[in-house]
């Protein structure tokens, strides 16, 4: 059985900045091969500049699934940084979508 070669059927599910498609996904596929060059499919978020915050679980137990997702378009945030400034002292109910 022949192999794919390294990086084939890679796909960009979304992008938030300036650049092309192919240097993104030859950047994800670099760090990859830095990080997990023996694994199999792999899934990569690049990231930019990190800010801190403080949006904390207010809910009593433990997470049902390893992730969560928010809706943040209502807080309106210009980028990163301002994201990160709406959402510091927030609780996650504050923007859980309703049952």
């Amino acid at each position: 059985m022949a192999r794919k070669p390294q990086g084939a059927g890679a796909s960009l599910k979304w992008k938030n900045g300036p650049g092309k498609r192919e240097d993104y996904v030859s950047l994800a596929q670099r760090k990859v091969q830095e990080r997990r060059s023996n694994s199999g499919p792999t899934r990569v978020f690049l990231l930019g500049q990190l800010f801190p915050t403080s949006f904390v679980k207010d809910s009593r137990g433990g997470m049902f699934h390893s992730k969560q997702y928010f809706d943040v378009s209502k807080l309106r945030a210009a980028n990163a940084e301002a994201l990160a400034e709406k959402l510091d002292g927030l609780a996650w109910s504050a923007l859980a979508e309703a049952p």
